[in-house]
């Protein structure tokens, strides 16, 4: 009996569609992204080349972040940092040898300096 209570349940949910058939997909959602309330979003990226430096103030390193880029011959690395994280100092991103690379060094009003080498 209980063989024939299971196949009549999954009788039902194919007639009613709610199982796998070859009918149509359900249209995709075209709706934007809904942010919870203590969703962070990233500031833009800074684009820098080397020899370039980014100074990041207090306030935006302890309020929204930073998000810096460094390209250099057809290479390209990032670094970010959100609200409340720590942030090493010296080189937090690159390539195998050198180049590209990110560096930070920490300013003593609280600010950090990114630089591109």
């Amino acid at each position: 009996m209980p063989v024939a209570l299971s196949a009549a349940f999954a009788g039902a949910l194919l007639v009613s569609g709610c199982g796998a058939s070859s009918g149509s997909l359900p249209a995709a959602s075209t709706r934007a992204p809904v942010l919870g309330h203590d969703a962070i979003t990233a500031p833009a990226a800074t684009e820098l080349r080397p020899g370039d430096t980014v100074h990041v103030r207090p306030s935006t390193v302890h309020t929204v972040g930073w998000q810096v880029a460094c390209s250099s011959k057809g290479r390209r690395v990032t670094a970010e940092a959100v609200r409340g994280q720590r942030t090493g100092s010296g080189q937090v991103a690159g390539f195998k040898g050198g180049s590209p690379s990110i560096w930070i060094r920490h300013n003593p009003d609280g600010s950090i300096s990114v630089s591109c080498h």
